[in-house]
């Protein structure tokens, strides 16, 4: 739920975009730029990026047809980065194995990724059909400032309860403010997705991820 989402964030002192929640036959406040989003999708689905008024009642009439409730955020201008958060990892054995049993499964961010679509927006194509989306891990951002990523990664991750595994979204603006668009507490997991990726910076091998999220849910 998108919506719970942000207010736990907001409450945890963690920075998204301001944002409001409009039922069916409610007026938007929020201007544009906006993006409006339903809830309870994932990958890019039921979310328009509205550069005009026009476009963002366009959007919101035509998500209505579908949704009850739907949320309105200011649209950021910026970096859209990702990161990987995973329990448990003992990072003294190249973080292929996980803590000692009984020890606190204590949250690890992974190598953030940069992510740099050819479209205007990293929409479902570009996260499934399209081969020209590029993922770096060479990122253009001061160390200081990713290292906020980072810490902001874990944090949310903390605040919102995740277990295991999850992945959170952040868009930084040309003033290296950031922002958390979201979590994915089901990130994809194949041996090309982003999650895996950024294990594999770090020297853990996809089976040895796997593994490891075992032993976890066993645990």
């Amino acid at each position: 739920d998108k919506w719970a989402t942000k207010r736990v964030l907001q409450d945890a002192g963690l920075p998204t975009a301001d944002a409001e929640l409009i039922r069916r036959g409610d007026q938007r406040a929020m201007p544009a730029p906006c993006v409006v989003k339903a809830l309870d999708e994932g990958s890019s689905i039921g979310l328009a990026i509205c550069q005009s008024e026009d476009e963002a009642t366009r959007a919101t009439d035509s998500l209505f047809t579908e949704h009850a409730q739907l949320m309105v955020e200011r649209f950021v201008k910026g970096k859209e980065l990702t990161v990987g958060v995973i329990e448990g990892l003992d990072l003294t054995s190249a973080g292929k194995m996980p803590a000692p049993p009984g020890a606190k499964a204590s949250p690890t961010a992974l190598p953030p990724i940069h992510i740099v679509p050819a479209v205007a927006f990293y929409d479902y194509e570009a996260k499934y059909t399209r081969e020209d989306t590029q993922y770096k891990f060479d990122i253009d951002l001061p160390k200081a400032c990713l290292q906020s990523v980072i810490d902001t990664a874990k944090r949310a991750f903390e605040a919102l309860g995740c277990r295991h595994l999850a992945r959170i979204d952040f868009i930084v603006d040309e003033q290296l403010q950031l922002y958390i668009l979201e979590a994915n507490t089901m990130p994809g997991f194949t041996s090309h997705s982003l999650v895996p990726k950024a294990a594999k910076q770090m020297g853990i091998q996809f089976p040895d991820l796997c593994d490891h999220l075992v032993r976890l849910a066993l645990r």
